[in-house]
Formats: structure tokens, sequence, C-alpha cells
């Protein structure tokens, strides 16, 4: 069943809201367009889904660019300076002889052209073919005077002269374009705000927008400043802080953006030159805060940043400070690192990691290996001159989940590498060297004795402690003198070992290490767009410039090893070929080779975007993404538009994850690139992306791409922790306890399992989210409780370590089991399941919970006894269904669940659907539940959006269509249907689901029915999920429902007033079990 709600241009009038704080980034800055010395339609009217809309347009590298008002500054220049005229009939401008700027009726040369334009509005729709535009405000240094030509002189359409005399209104028909005079008094910055009003299908409708003129140049943006404190500065974690940016000058608008080091804690919108954050997640350790200012507007205010403030956040219940200690301030090489973790205690399953960072920007992090502990918290190692100006920092984690991280510190290493054991000396290398040269290599020692070798060890930089043997091809070769490829050592130092016949090393030289870089290859010739068709000639040059002797491959790449090589093996630098439809989403790789060492000199990687479309038409490719991905790479979607989308065009990325099975937006993308981090969790996710207009008409899709990740086998990184587990509970205590992702992943979901003594496996008390309310029993002491982060499927990402409760005062306590179960059933047969307690007696207050697989546990509404009696259907099969035991509110036993065998002979049909324009229909000769919906009466129009009382939400109300119930099953087990509903859209816009709340009511039912309504669900704008989740409509009971039930709902949707103008539409499905 279909929902539309439309909300009007009125959401412009509504007042400013509060200033508000939120988490992540600020929103990025925008840039008006100054439109100056071209023809501009200051207001281009249309009208969308029975609404009208506003637009500016310009000529400009597309004639008719398209743009919100609010987007462009149209700029009246010093060329249409003027004099008013000695005549009477100009009077309205001021006196003769005095200044005005004038942008002319007629098109003049270097000077803006504004009017008025309807051309894309029919004259059928709006009433009467015509719309009023009216001037409702003007604001400047000046007055504003907007008048046409005749032969009898000026006539005035527009005035902010007080008394004028001016309906200031102007009557303007559909289909028409028209110019005027625009004149202004004084040179500065007015804002002129219009009204549109028409009637469509005889509903009064208006839409207004504020465009900015500038007389004269347009100024640079106002520069600002920014000054930060923060309250308190020293807290223990997880205690709040209060972030208090001052931004100077006062009206600058905008928001700050405040972080800790790396971290991004949120962002504060700026009132009156002050925001303000309160942030407790400020990590452990002397964190420097900083706040940043991002305008809104770049042409109205510029950028500006606070110094950093130091906060620091302590461990609960630690003394010192959260911080590696024990660094020199200088080491020379050989001498001894000793460093240790201070501020933190180690709890159960908890390690530290250190992690080494370069000076070289290009080269990643490592891990510290072969780490020398004396205790788990310190570091010991013998350093080299390799160790200069890298950075080490401590991760403390609990399995793979990074808990905290240290402040960086900063070695500083000097001094000269020396050898051990018997001397070797290795002839000076450089410092540096590009790829694809061979390193020469000389060595003195002493003669070798019989059995002697030399022999070539290497090592990671920093990251290891301990030698291994070069490989035999990529290390040094030769019996020396020897040579060495220079892209082989990267990022290593190597030795000369001198051993003895039982391979003890007897002597070693200092380690040698160089720095590397790459030759820049640079192209020619390479354009944006390229049609299918079209001829396509490159060049490459390398830089330095190494003469001949190289090689070049000349490959369009789609990932793996789907390569098009497109010079046939020629190895030439430059490349003529044709377009053609096999090049579509591939990425151009340029390699150039040495031939004296048939090595890699350099390489280039652009986008080579493709296209099938016709001249003219609005293209939209993304460039090629890489063949795969390691987990932490960024993954970047870069779109090209041909031609240059108009400001109010919206580019949309969509994503299909392996758990999904269709595409969803993703979020927060903004302008034509996006990037994600690669993990393995989106591993085979679908990605593409459209552009659209403001009136939601998709103009160019691209194609599908997938993103692969490898690891090369090892296991995701992310790990799971449980937090809030209390060190004892008490029966009837309520557990609360959250799983915690670290590093973040996509995935959100998770199911909770837990363990009790003696059980054989964990039986799931939950799944979804990452908060769990486990009311305690007594026969969960000794416990184990894991939280699994799952995909949407139900696959198992990554799963906790366990987490033990422990109950206080826990005796044997009540079981709980289920009997009755057959192993197996037919389609038909009578399911019934019976609670036995032990010892029995007790409460008998018992409630029954199923879930199909790959699903969610749901309660069985209307079943409060010890017995639960349904009729085996073919989707049974697999069903897992438990019991708990209840004292008021208080579990006090729950069962194991046992799983449904269900034989499904195809003569028994399936639980009803119905959603938009869908009716089940009834098989002759056998029984069946049915719900349906007529297909001619299936879409609800709500009322339009109005605003709230307290001014704080748009508010839409309806009545749900019919829903018809039939149930012809002889044994009438009883039923329940409930429906979910999606996301709303309106064009480019989205409205989630959660939004949309209902009243179930039952309007027709059989006699002695006894079928009741859902319960009410509240729209989730303040909180909870609305009907984004399956929610119940009516429920028969067992032995209830026999015959045609009909029910519907009143309907409720409650949105942001941040909502943007459009018709939103979604679809609810109702599903009956």
């Amino acid at each position: 069943m279909a929902f539309v709600a439309a909300i009007g241009a009125a959401a412009a009038l509504l007042p400013a809201e509060a200033a508000t704080a939120a988490p992540g980034p600020a929103p990025e800055s925008s840039t008006r367009a100054v439109l100056t010395g071209t023809h501009v339609d200051v207001l281009s009217v249309g009208a969308a889904a029975g609404q009208l809309t506003l637009h500016t347009k310009a000529d400009l590298a597309r004639p008719g660019t398209r743009f919100y008002p609010d987007d462009v500054i149209v700029n009246v220049e010093d060329a249409a300076h003027a004099v008013v005229p000695d005549e009477p009939g100009y009077a309205f401008l001021g006196d003769p002889g005095t200044d005005a700027w004038i942008a002319p009726e007629t098109r003049r040369e270097g000077v803006v052209w504004p009017g008025f334009d309807t051309g894309g509005l029919p004259a059928d729709a709006v009433d009467g073919g015509t719309v009023d535009i009216a001037l409702t405000s003007a604001a400047g240094p000046g007055r504003v005077e907007i008048w046409t030509e005749s032969g009898s002189g000026p006539e005035r359409i527009f005035s902010s002269a007080p008394g004028s005399g001016l309906s200031n209104v102007l009557a303007f028909p559909a289909g028409t374009h028209r110019h005027a005079n625009w004149g202004f008094t004084a040179p500065g910055r007015y804002l002129l705000t219009f009204e549109v009003r028409a009637a469509i299908d005889g509903v009064p409708r208006a839409a207004s927008a504020t465009v900015r003129f500038h007389v004269g140049p347009v100024p640079p943006a106002v520069a600002t400043t920014t000054t930060l404190t923060a309250e308190p500065a020293e807290v223990t974690a997880g205690q709040p802080v209060t972030l208090t940016a001052a931004v100077a000058p006062a009206d600058a608008t905008g928001a700050v953006e405040f972080r800790a080091g790396d971290v991004v804690l949120g962002h504060a919108e700026v009132a009156d030159g002050a925001a303000t954050l309160e942030a407790a997640a400020i990590p452990l350790g002397r964190q420097p805060v900083t706040a940043n200012y991002v305008p809104t507007w770049t042409d109205e205010f510029g950028p500006s940043a606070a110094g950093p403030v130091t906060v620091n956040v302590r461990q609960p219940g630690a003394v010192d400070d959260f911080e590696i200690i024990g660094l020199r301030e200088s080491y020379a090489a050989g001498d001894t690192l000793r460093l240790s973790v201070a501020g933190y205690v180690l709890g159960p399953n908890q390690s530290v990691r250190w992690l080494a960072t370069s000076p070289d920007p290009q080269q990643e992090p490592v891990t510290l290996a072969d780490v020398t502990r004396p205790d788990p918290l310190s570091l010991e190692r013998v350093v080299t001159t390799a160790y200069e100006g890298w950075q080490l920092r401590a991760q403390i984690r609990t399995g793979s989940a990074i808990d905290a991280t240290t402040a960086p510190i900063r070695l500083s290493v000097g001094g000269t590498d020396a050898g051990t054991g018997e001397p070797i000396t290795v002839a000076p290398i450089d410092a540096n060297y590009y790829w694809g040269v061979a390193v020469p290599l000389v060595a003195t020692h002493r003669p070798l004795a019989e059995g002697e070798t030399l022999r070539w060890v290497e090592r990671t930089a920093v990251g290891a402690v301990a030698w291994q043997d070069t490989h035999p091809t990529y290390g040094p070769v030769g019996t020396g003198p020897w040579s060495v490829v220079s892209n082989f050592m990267q990022y290593k130092e190597f030795a000369l070992q001198l051993r003895a016949a039982d391979g003890t090393v007897l002597g070693q030289s200092a380690p040698l290490r160089y720095g590397l870089s790459m030759r820049s290859i640079e192209l020619d010739g390479l354009r944006d767009l390229y049609r299918v068709g079209e001829r396509a000639s490159l060049s490459a040059s390398v830089s330095p410039d190494l003469g001949d002797g190289l090689e070049y491959i000349w490959e369009l790449w789609r990932g793996g090893a789907d390569r098009l090589l497109l010079d046939g093996g020629a190895a030439l630098p430059a490349v003529d070929f044709e377009v053609t439809e096999a090049m579509l989403d591939r990425t151009l790789y340029v390699r150039v080779y040495s031939q004296a060492t048939d090595q890699l000199v350099g390489y280039v990687t652009m986008p080579f975007n493709v296209t099938t479309a016709a001249e003219g038409d609005q293209v939209l490719t993304m460039a090629a993404i890489d063949g795969h991905y390691h987990t932490g790479t960024p993954v970047t979607m870069e779109l090209t538009a041909d031609p240059a989308p108009a400001s109010s065009d919206v580019a949309r990325f969509w994503w299909r994850r392996s758990d999904w099975p269709e595409f969803r937006r993703i979020p927060g993308t903004v302008g034509l690139s996006h990037s994600v981090i690669a993990e393995q969790a989106l591993h085979g996710t679908q990605i593409k992306a459209d552009l659209v207009n403001s009136d939601g008409e998709v103009l160019a899709t691209t194609t599908t791409q997938t993103i692969h990740v490898d690891d090369h086998g090892a296991p995701p990184p992310q790990g799971v922790v449980i937090e809030g587990v209390a060190s004892s509970y008490a029966v009837g205590d309520t557990a609360i306890l959250t799983a915690r992702v670290s590093p973040s992943s996509v995935l959100t979901r998770f199911v909770w399992r837990v363990q009790r003594s003696g059980d054989p496996e964990p039986v799931v008390v939950d799944g979804g989210g990452p908060r769990l309310e486990l009311p305690v029993t007594a026969d969960f002491d000794g416990a184990a409780v894991t939280a699994q982060l799952t995909f949407d499927d139900g696959r198992v990402y990554v799963t906790s370590l366990p987490a033990t409760l422990n109950v206080d005062g826990a005796g044997p306590g009540t079981t709980l089991t289920i009997s009755g179960l057959s192993d197996g059933y037919a389609v038909g047969d009578v399911v019934t399941l019976a609670a036995v307690q032990d010892p029995p007696g007790g409460s008998d207050a018992y409630r029954w919970f199923t879930r199909r697989p790959g699903g969610d546990w749901t309660a069985v509404p209307g079943v409060s006894g010890a017995g639960y009696s349904f009729t085996a259907a073919a989707d049974h099969d697999g069903l897992q269904v438990l019991v708990r035991l209840y004292d008021g509110d208080v579990v006090v036993a729950e069962s194991a669940s046992v799983t449904l065998a269900v034989e499904d002979s195809g003569e028994e049909p399936e639980p009803g659907t119905a959603s938009q324009r869908i009716v089940a229909t009834l098989p002759e000769g056998h029984g069946a539940l049915v719900v349906s919906v007529d297909p001619d009466d299936d879409v609800v129009t709500m009322s339009d959006f109005a605003l709230g009382p307290a001014g704080d939400r748009w508010s839409s109300a309806g009545e749900l269509r019919p829903v018809t119930v039939t149930d012809t099953r002889p044994s009438a087990p009883g039923w329940v249907v409930s429906g979910q509903a999606g996301d709303f859209a309106a064009g480019a816009e989205v409205l989630a689901g959660e939004h949309l709340g209902w009243t179930p009511l039952v309007a027709e039912q059989p006699g002695g029915g006894a079928v009741r309504p859902g319960d009410p669900v509240v729209p989730g704008l303040d909180t909870g999920a609305g009907l984004s989740v399956s929610s119940p409509l009516a429920v028969a009971e067992s032995s209830t429902g026999f015959g045609t039930s009909r029910l519907g709902a009143r309907l409720r949707i409650e949105a942001p007033t941040t909502l943007a103008p459009g018709t939103y539409q979604t679809t609810i499905t109702f599903t009956a079990i």
C-alpha cells in the first residue's frame, strides 16, 4: 500500500532553530556561484507534484544551468553604473544626476541580464494559466526599482520605496520569458524576497525564495577567529567535558567541528558567536582538543581554527596520566630503548600492541614484532639509526578490539650503526635511490676458511628484530661484489654475515638501508571523457629522464586479471587506439620498466571514463575502482558528469552489500566523490551512482561495479568487546550490556547468546542492536554471554570473548523445558507444545517466543499459558520456539529452544502477504489464510504536513485503506497480521520509515470472532522505530478469526523541521501468520 505526503515551500518560512550539537564532522561549506556578465533568469517558475518550484537559471558553460536561488549571487557590475536622467518619468530613481546601477532590459555586453521565466511551466499546470510574482521584501544599502520601457516611458513593476503606490505584484503568464530593468541606488548587497502564487487544481499554492544581488565588486569573505575552552580540563574516562568555541564576528554562520587528535568528537552550530559540545568520548591520555569553524557559505565568512587545548583523561581509579614513560631526549645507535605504559591497569583478556609510524608519509605504520616485555605494559629494544624520527604509540586491546591508544612519542636516534663479531665492512651506499636501478655492494673481510660462507640477511626496519636470509632472487646477487635492485630492499635493513660451516654467525656488518623514490610518469593527451567510437592518443614521459632503454606497458584494468592491453605489446611511449564498449569501467594503468634491470621504474593510474551516450546527453561515469582492497584502505568513488551538474542536481551513491537484496543509498555523501573504508564485510558489495534534478528525475546513472576485499586469509581485524558487566547481580536485576566494535564496521546487527552452566550450547536471547537488557534469574549464575556482530542475513562476522555473569545467592532455581515436540510434521498438522517446570508450582505466567531462520525472536501475542498450539505451515520448517516463565516482570526461567521440522507436500498455501496492488488468491479445495488489499484502493493520500504546536516537527495524518483477512482453515488456529513500512522518498530526499506510526482498528469481523487491534505505534521522531519494524495490525486468538475480517488504522507521520519540500512516498507490506 502506497502513502503520499506533501510538504510545501512554506518550510522556508519557519523560524531558525536553536543551535544544536551532533555527532560526526561539521557539514561541509558551500560556495555561491557569482553570476556576472551573462543572461540570468532570477526566478524560473515550475511545478512538480502539485507544488510550485523556484530556481535560478544562468547561461554558463551549459545554457540554462539551474541553481537554487540561495546558491547564487547576481552581480550587477560597475559597468552597470549610470546617472539618473533629467526626465520626470525617472524621478522614482532619484534626483537627476545621482548615481544608479542598472541591469538593463536589453542585453548589453559585460553587464548581467536578469529576467523572469515561466517557460518550463505548461499553461495547464496552473489554474488560469497565470502565476502572480510578488516582491515581498527588499533589504540593502539603497532602493530597488524594477521597470520596463514602453513608448510612453518607464512602466514600474516593483519598488522597495515606501509609499510607492505599487502593488508589487506582477501577473505573469505560464510559458513566458521576460526581461526588465533592475535599478539600484547604492552599491552593496541586496536581499530580494519574491513569492510566487497560483492555484493548482483549485488549491492555492505559493513558493518563496530570496535572491542575493551585489552591486559593484563582490567583496571577499569576512575573516574570522576561533578560540576554545574546555571545562573541566581533567576528567576520568566517560565523564563529559564542556567544549566552548567562540567565533568572531558574532554573526558568523556555520558550525564548529571539535576533535581530540584525529578523533572527531562532534560538531555544534554557531549561534551568537558561540558553539558548545558536551563531549564524553574523549580518548584516554593528554589529548590536544581543537575547534575548527566551518562556515555555511564561504563567500560570507572564512574558516578559522582555535589553537589546541589539553584535556587530560584518566582511567577510572588511575593516579598517573595515560601515556608512554621512559623516553630519553635522544639515543645513540646500539642503545636500549626502555618504555612503559603508565596510567592503565590491564583487565581480563587485554594486551598491549606497539605501533610505529615512519617519518616517510608513503610508508604504512608497522606493528613491532619480536617485542621484549619485562612486564605486559613495557617494551625493550636495541635501536639503530633506522629509528630516527619514528613515532611510537601503544594500543590497549581486547582481542582485536582497540580499547585505548596513547599519544605518540618521537624517537631521536643518532650515532653510527655498528656490526657485531668479526669485522665485515660494506662500502658506503647512497642514502636514496630511484626505483628500478642496481645498487652496487662491495664488502671487505678476512679470507674465508674452509666451509665458511657469506650470506646477506634482512629485516623490516623498526618493525622486526630478528634477521632472516634474503631471497636468492629478490636480494643481493653475485659472489662479491654484489648488486641488488633498489625495489627489493624498500623499508628494510640488510647486512652481510660471515658464517661458520655449521651456520654459526661469526661476524655481521653494520645494517644498511636507503630511501626509495619513484620517478614521475607524466601523461599527455588524456581527456576526462571519451565516447565509444572516438580515438584516444596518449603519450608518456619519465621524469627525471632516463633516456633510452625503457619499456612502456599500456593497459586498461577492470580488476583482477581483467586487463586490456592497448598497444599490442609494442612497449612504446605513445599509443593510439579506438575507444570501444569493452573499455567501459576501466582504469588506465601505465607501467614503465628498465631494460637493464627488468624491474619497474614507475607507474601511473588514471580514470579512463567511457560512455555510450550520444553527444549532448547527460553523462555520469564512475572511475573504475581497484581490483581488490585490503582492510583499512579507502575505496574512492569518483564521478565525472558531462555536462557539469546544476547546483540543484544531486549525485546519489548506492550500494548493495552481499547481505542485502536491494540497493540502498550510501549515507553522508556530498558532491561527486565519496570514500568508504574497506573491510571484509564489504567484499562483494556492488556500487553505483545516479544524478537527479530537484524534481527527482534521474538524469543519468553509472554502471555497477563490485568491491573486492582480500586480506589473504587473515580474519577480520574487528573485535567485539562486551562492556557493562557488573561484578555480581541479584535475582530480579536487569543486566544491561553493550557490545563495542573496534575498529568500526559497516555492520550494525548483533546477536546475543547466553550459555548457562550445564547447557550443551548457547541460546540466542536477542538479535538486533548493540545493547542487551537481560532479566537476571538464578540459573544465570556462571552463565557465559557472547555478542556476535553479524550480517543482516544472519551470517556471523566476529564473536566477542565470553563475559561471565555472577548471581548472588543463586540456588538450584527453576528449570523450564518444552515437551510435546514431534520428530516431524506435515503441513496442516496441529503442533501442541507444553512448558514443564522443575520443580513444579510457583508462577504460571508464561510467554512464548518464535524465530524463523535468520530472523529475530518475536513474542507470540495472546498466549500466556503453559500450552502453545498452532497449525503447521510450510514456512514453519526450521521455526525455533522457546518459552519463558515470569513472576510479574521478572523472568524466573527460560527454556532451551526447540526446532520444528515440517515437510512441505505442496498442498498447503503459505501464509498470506499483501502490499501495493498485490492480492493473494484462495486455491479451490483447501483452507487458507489470505491477507489482501483492493488493487483499486491501495493508495493513502496523507494530509499536507502542518507545523506542530511546539514548532519542532511537521505532522501529517491519514487513514489506512481497508485490509481484508480471510481465514478458511477448519482448525481456526488464530492469526496475526503485521505491517512494516519502508523509507519515504521524494526524489533525492529520504525520510526514514520510522517516522510513520499508527493506531490500529478492527472495522469488521465474524460474529464472536474476538479479533482485537494491535497496540498503537508512535512515530519514531523522538525515540523508537515506528513502523520501520514489523508491528501487529490485528490479532485473532486460537479458535477465533475464522471467516473474513476488515482492518484499518489511523496513520500519523512526524518529521523533523529540516525536511526538504517534496512529495514523499513509501510502501507498507502486510504479512499474516
